[in-house]
């Protein structure tokens, strides 16, 4: 079959004929005739489908093909020929396929993009868990020194801080509760009398704050307001005053009628504290709302008397009561009326606990473990008793009174200054703490499980001569502090 170009132009078009016959078609170049089948001939079985291959313009060649017989050709299923200038080359009947899918899916993939979604949250907070980690790692570098170590194991003395040059002014310290490398230490320097905030971590952060014009008996910390620490501290000098561990300024300032030689925060009412008296057996109550006078003064025969001052107190939550001890006897404070607090009852009982020696020296009393350690000057030697107390469910009478229970008692040698004893926790287990001025040298002590009291380490090393005034366990009592005259010796 062949086509003619009606409007009598040049027609860039080569006509190809499946059956073996190929004509051209140009303006001017023919006379408008084409080959065709003989009239009669059978054209049955033959296929007459043309197909046009276009030319490139810009050559405006003409590609001539080689005749051959139509039957021939397809019979003989042979590719086609091609003349050598195109650059087809030769294509065969049998070279077209038909391409289709042989299955076909439908796929959701609602699931996948909801997984890559989570996949991205979960990259996110793993960096920020990750970013938590490095700043938590970066802590406890700072902190490997006050790592935790079991009862019983060896300690060693990893730094020495030196508070102040004037020797036997130390009297009292304290660590902080927010910070477990931060302590506090009571002392003298050139004449003024105040607390001494030391970051055992970084030696030279130092920092003095004059409080009293005499002596400085006793001061007690309390967390206040998330990191920050509120300081009460009372003195010879007959005052006793607040400040904040974190501003290091002055919150109160109250006179008293007599020396300071102890003191202590309620544990239930933030408002509330009490100061014990340094000449006689009296126990003052403030409010911090109102200081111009104390809401109540204790002064009980169980307590002491005359010319037995009050030098430890310490007001315990879970019994709601003062645990502390005068030269003639450790005692406890209490209401009789349930539900009421100290400062707001007239109905208090105060009752001697015990008598262990001839002068009580010191009263501490651990809350978490129940464990009650006090001290006595005796004739040669200093006696320890270790105790606990039956804490009732209801206080209502005096029969419902937390009683006293013995656990032990040991020796120490005797010592003339009133060196502080301390009972704290360390790796779960009661630490009873002892100063020893002839051994310059603290002793840990723990009870065993039948009741007898051994030594745990003996924290030597102190500087010849000088007195250890206290014991202090910090940081959850993974660390223990050696108070001596002027230095702090810091035990891990």
């Amino acid at each position: 079959m062949l086509s003619e170009n009606n409007d009598g132009g040049s027609s860039d078009t080569d006509i190809i004929d499946p059956g073996g016959n190929a004509s051209e078609t140009e303006s001017g170049g023919g006379d408008g005739e084409h080959n065709s089948p003989e009239a009669g001939e059978s054209t049955q079985g033959e296929d007459h489908r043309t197909f046009s291959i276009p030319k490139y313009s810009n050559k405006r060649k003409r590609y001539e093909r080689t005749e051959r017989n139509d039957s021939d050709a397809v019979a003989e299923n042979k590719a086609i020929p091609i003349s050598n200038e195109c650059s087809i080359g030769a294509a065969k009947y049998s070279d077209i396929r038909a391409v289709f899918a042989v299955n076909l899916i439908s796929v959701d993939d609602s699931e996948l993009r909801l997984a890559y979604r989570d996949r991205d949250t979960f990259k996110e907070k793993l960096k920020a868990s990750e970013k938590e980690n490095e700043i938590l790692r970066m802590q406890l570098e700072q902190l490997k020194r006050f790592q935790p170590m079991k009862v019983g194991s060896v300690m060693k003395c990893t730094m020495t801080v030196s508070l102040c040059s004037q020797k036997k002014s130390v009297r009292v310290g304290s660590g902080s509760l927010f910070n477990p490398t931060l302590v506090y230490v009571a002392h003298s320097m050139e004449n003024m009398h105040g607390i001494t905030k030391t970051d055992l971590e970084r030696r030279a952060s130092r920092v003095f704050v004059p409080l009293h014009s005499a002596t400085i008996r006793d001061f007690k910390v309390r967390r206040w307001s998330g990191a920050n620490d509120l300081i009460l501290s009372t003195g010879i000098d007959k005052t006793v005053k607040l400040f904040s561990g974190k501003t290091d300024t002055f919150d109160l300032s109250i006179n008293l009628p007599f020396p300071g030689w102890s003191c202590a925060f309620d544990q239930i009412h933030d408002e509330i504290f009490y100061v014990g008296a340094g000449n006689k057996s009296v126990i003052q109550i403030f409010d911090i709302r109102k200081p111009n006078e104390p809401l109540k003064e204790i002064a009980n025969p169980n307590m002491g008397k005359m010319g037995f001052g009050v030098h430890s107190l310490q007001h315990v939550g879970i019994l709601n009561c003062l645990v502390g001890g005068s030269l003639a006897t450790p005692f406890l404070v209490q209401n009789q009326t349930a539900n009421q607090t100290i400062s707001t009852t007239d109905s208090l009982e105060s009752v001697p606990l015990f008598k262990g020696g001839n002068i009580c020296i010191s009263v501490d009393f651990n809350e978490e473990k129940n464990r009650l350690l006090t001290s006595w000057r005796c004739d040669e030697k200093i006696n320890h008793v270790i105790g606990s107390f039956d804490i009732p469910t209801v206080i209502s009478s005096n029969d419902n009174f937390p009683t006293f229970n013995h656990i032990a008692e040991f020796e120490t040698k005797l010592h003339t200054n009133l060196s502080r004893s301390r009972c704290f926790t360390k790796n779960g287990q009661s630490v009873f703490a002892t100063g020893s001025d002839f051994d310059g040298a603290a002793f840990l002590h723990a009870v065993n499980d039948d009741g007898v009291v051994h030594v745990v380490q003996k924290l030597g090393g102190v500087e010849t001569g000088a007195r250890v005034m206290d014991v202090l366990g910090i940081g959850n009592g993974d660390s223990t502090v050696v108070l001596t005259d002027s230095k702090a010796h810091v035990w891990n």
